[in-house]
């Protein structure tokens, strides 16, 4: 049987270190109770991001932190 995890969450818009802990927090909860855990789309960046997507840093940032939690995974 697949067991699959909703993560209903709030992320903070532009705060993309403390979005990518609150992701962690859930994976490490969660991740021996579920296969597949759902996160809000933008979930890194938060919603909506508006002009921070114009800013290449911003960007780099999420793409970073992304490759954090797919290693730690």
């Amino acid at each position: 049987m697949l067991k699959i995890c909703l993560a209903q969450m709030n992320p903070t818009v532009g705060d993309i270190r403390g979005n990518t802990q609150k992701v962690l927090n859930v994976v490490n909860k969660y991740d021996h109770e579920c296969d597949i855990i759902c996160f809000p789309e933008m979930m890194l960046s938060g919603y909506p991001p508006k002009d921070l997507l114009y800013e290449i840093e911003f960007l780099n940032l999420v793409e970073s932190q992304l490759e954090k939690i797919v290693d730690i995974l």
